[in-house]
């Protein structure tokens, strides 16, 4: 070791000497100055080594794939290695200073791609409805990196792969509640149905199948029990309609919904059925009433010859009315008054008669008044005056 160190020595020396050669020649160089040209040697030497075993340091992650280096270190050496004197830095580059610092540095790069990577995949929340895409994005970004990038960040790409997994499983849990809550109900089941539809393929592979024949028995029932609704909803709310000007249009649709429904459907619907069927009743009375409203206000247009017997007739049709078809007459009180009119008009006649009955009159003539006066009815002889009866009743006796 001594011998080594004596040829260094020796080497140094001569270095120095060559220092103190000018365009002259060569100088006589002095013991102080040798030694002063030495222990700069010495100088440099020592800086550069430190900056040398700095650097080495940082350069064993090239024996470790998974040893992270530190950036900061890397930009301290860098700055230490810029400072160096040119002496300096070329003992230092001589020790593989330059080589192993640009491969920090390059370590450095591949680094900060890798944690940028792992940082978006760290990000990703796996209950947000966005998951899935950020994690298929995850897997574009993966392949994009450098191979020395893929291995650092091997762990974040099977961390990706293993939340892929988790959403996957959770959306199809979710769906599968779903299912099971929504039972028959037509907006859970619906909502049901679209849930199931935007799974991916992968998601639809993870499906447990009986829950795809519970989702289609449902809905099998919502459209056997849709047209059975439509309809009840109709019949069943018809009787708020009855005085409506579109009553019976609406007791008519209700009809074309029942007659629509299946053999199985209207078994079901014989409740709402037996609400149409009365409605349908109230419509016929409805009808059977109107005619005869309709009668009696043609009754002003009949003659004076042919109006008793008019009346007549109208009355008959009013008293073959049912209870109920009598209620949704609008006119009756008209009918009323036309008999009334009648009433008067006949006591009216036998009023005048018996006003004509004095002491000349003949018995005939007495007797044929008061033939006359029997013929009318209770109702009649009530329009008779009191002082018009009374006079006749003198003759009488």
């Amino acid at each position: 070791m001594r011998k080594k160190w004596n040829m260094l020595s020796s080497a140094m020396i001569g270095m120095s000497i060559l220092l103190l050669t000018n365009q002259q020649g060569v100088k006589a160089a002095t013991t102080e100055e040798m030694t002063i040209a030495y222990q700069k040697q010495l100088a440099d030497e020592k800086i550069a080594l430190e900056v040398v075993h700095y650097v080495a340091k940082l350069y064993k992650f090239k024996y470790e794939v998974t040893d992270i280096i530190d950036e900061e270190k890397v930009s301290s050496a860098r700055e230490m290695y810029t400072n160096l004197t040119p002496s300096q830095m070329a003992i230092a580059k001589k020790n593989g200073a330059s080589f192993m610092l640009r491969q920090c540095e390059e370590r450095v790069q591949i680094q900060k791609e890798a944690n940028v990577f792992k940082a978006y995949v760290d990000s990703i929340d796996i209950n947000s409805y966005r998951a899935l895409g950020q994690l298929n994005q995850a897997y574009s970004d993966f392949v994009q990196l450098s191979s020395a990038a893929e291995e650092l960040a091997e762990a974040s790409y099977e961390q990706a792969k293993a939340m892929e997994v988790t959403v996957n499983q959770n959306r199809v849990k979710r769906v599968e509640n779903l299912i099971i809550e929504a039972g028959t109900d037509e907006s859970l089941v619906w909502k049901a149905r679209q849930q199931y539809s935007i799974l991916t393929d992968k998601q639809k592979e993870m499906f447990n199948p009986d829950f795809v024949t519970k989702l289609e028995k449902a809905e099998a029932q919502i459209k056997f029990e849709e047209p059975i609704h439509q309809f009840e909803s109709v019949a069943d709310e018809l009787y708020m309609f009855i005085e409506d000007g579109d009553y019976q249009e609406r007791v008519k649709e209700a009809r074309q919904y029942y007659n629509a429904l299946t053999s199985e459907q209207k078994a079901v619907a014989k409740k709402s059925y037996k609400k149409l069927l009365t409605n349908e009743q109230t419509v016929k009375d409805q009808k059977a009433a109107a005619n005869v409203d309709k009668a009696i206000r043609n009754i002003r247009f009949s003659t004076s010859k042919n109006y008793k017997s008019t009346v007549k007739k109208v009355r008959s049709q009013y008293d073959k009315l049912t209870k109920a078809q009598k209620k949704f007459l609008i006119y009756k009180e008209v009918l009323t008054d036309h008999e009334k009119t009648i009433d008067m008009r006949a006591a009216g006649d036998v009023a005048n008669d018996m006003e004509k009955i004095n002491r000349r009159s003949s018995k005939a003539q007495i007797k044929k008044v008061n033939t006359a006066y029997k013929k009318l009815t209770t109702k009649q002889k009530k329009y008779i005056p009191k002082k018009t009866y009374q006079h006749f009743k003198t003759f009488l006796k």
